[in-house]
């Protein structure tokens, strides 16, 4: 393996640390400090440290995860696809690789392929034994996708009683009540969305 600067070796090191915790399936209820003014540039070169990483070591699969996440930041979902692939493919016996699912899961819904993104979040549960209750809101959020309300309800609520501040949660019971023609249950779980995120209220544009 060749040497990497000291200022490539601390890139490296935000890289696999820090930057990709901002939207990592599994740490969605943990508060991330500010972030500076120059993340772009920190993610850029976050990208191209990364990317020499797998070049030195192209079967580490913790690599492509963290460079995947990256991806995603800056909306390169189809490069981000590929390299959850070869986490996957790259992955160890005894490594926590249910992650690597939920977010190929989480991006392909994004995409719109949700019978592939079922089958990669029920993996990513089944490898984490049911214990990461962002892997269950995932799925919940599949479920009211597909139309399956009835199961959306269960895995929201089984994630809501494991994390009840995550404000995504509230606006998933909404939508699921809202389907149902529960009009006023769909609003209480819309207002308590916008309370704790208040982003919910601004209006998405085409």
């Amino acid at each position: 393996m060749k040497s990497l600067s000291h200022y490539k070796l601390f890139v490296l090191f935000l890289a696999l640390t820090w930057l990709p915790a901002c939207t990592a399936p599994e740490n969605r209820e943990v508060k991330i400090p500010p972030l500076p003014d120059n993340l772009p540039a920190i993610q850029e070169a976050s990208l191209l440290a990364l990317s020499d990483a797998i070049d030195d070591e192209p079967r580490r699969s913790e690599y492509y995860y963290r460079r995947a996440l990256l991806y995603q930041q800056a909306g390169k979902k189809q490069m981000a696809l590929q390299d959850l692939t070869q986490a996957i493919d790259h992955r160890e016996t005894n490594e926590r690789y249910g992650r690597y699912y939920a977010l190929r899961a989480q991006l392909l819904m994004e995409g719109g392929l949700i019978d592939s993104a079922f089958r990669d979040a029920e993996q990513a549960l089944k490898l984490e034994e049911g214990q990461a209750p962002g892997f269950v809101a995932l799925l919940g959020q599949l479920y009211a996708v597909r139309g399956d309300y009835k199961k959306a309800n269960a895995s929201l609520d089984d994630a809501l009683r494991r994390t009840p501040a995550e404000p995504q949660l509230y606006y998933w019971k909404g939508h699921v009540a809202a389907s149902t023609g529960d009009t006023a249950r769909a609003v209480e779980y819309l207002h308590e969305a916008i309370r704790r995120r208040p982003v919910y209220r601004k209006p998405t544009t085409a």
